[in-house]
């Protein structure tokens, strides 16, 4: 993410999950760069937490039967129009990862 976009919804749940991985990182006074083994510490770190927050929004693609409650009367999980749109915004949110 730069400044100019905003977060992937998998980087949002990321920075929820463990925001100690997504503080900002705080480098030595007249520093410029973090040296090579912090970096690359940091980085892997950050690729696994967004690993794991993939992992959790891919676990929410199949609503529950109780994620149904007020819909209209009729209603019969996994048959009525908001299961596919529910999966739709699910499968959106993990495409946004695979920028």
């Amino acid at each position: 993410m730069n400044a100019m976009t905003e977060p992937t919804m998998i980087e949002r749940v990321a920075r929820a999950m463990e925001p100690s991985v997504w503080k900002d990182f705080t480098v030595k006074p007249g520093s410029d760069q973090m040296v090579g083994t912090m970096r690359r510490e940091w980085e892997t770190r950050r690729r696994l937490s967004l690993r794991k927050a993939e992992r959790v929004i891919a676990a929410m693609r199949h609503p529950t039967d109780l994620m149904g409650n007020g819909l209209p009367n009729g209603y019969k999980p996994g048959s009525h129009s908001a299961t596919q749109i529910w999966r739709a915004m699910i499968d959106a949110a993990l495409a946004e990862g695979a920028r």
